[in-house]
């Protein structure tokens, strides 16, 4: 198969060659607080559901999904208190 004939198959991969030089960190994404704290609450209650049906590995995904939303939001009000 030569170079010609090739497609290009799967997700392409985002590009940080383009952002301004001194900075290799993609933009930070801002997420509103309010569905910080639903997503949070959500997944909560799933973890907290798949525990008392006794599916650990469920109930761990979703602790760590719910963890990531608790992570948003404290990182969210410690940079509205910087500022």
């Amino acid at each position: 198969m030569t170079s010609e004939n090739k497609t290009m198959r799967g997700p392409r991969k985002s590009n940080y060659r383009n952002t301004p030089r001194g900075h290799s960190n993609p933009p930070r994404r801002e997420y509103a607080p309010v569905n910080c704290q639903k997503s949070f609450d959500k997944y909560i209650h799933l973890a907290k559901d798949a525990v008392s049906s006794g599916d650990e590995v469920s109930a761990e995904n979703y602790y760590q999904h719910a963890e990531h939303y608790y992570r948003i939001m404290h990182m969210n009000n410690f940079s509205e208190v910087e500022s």
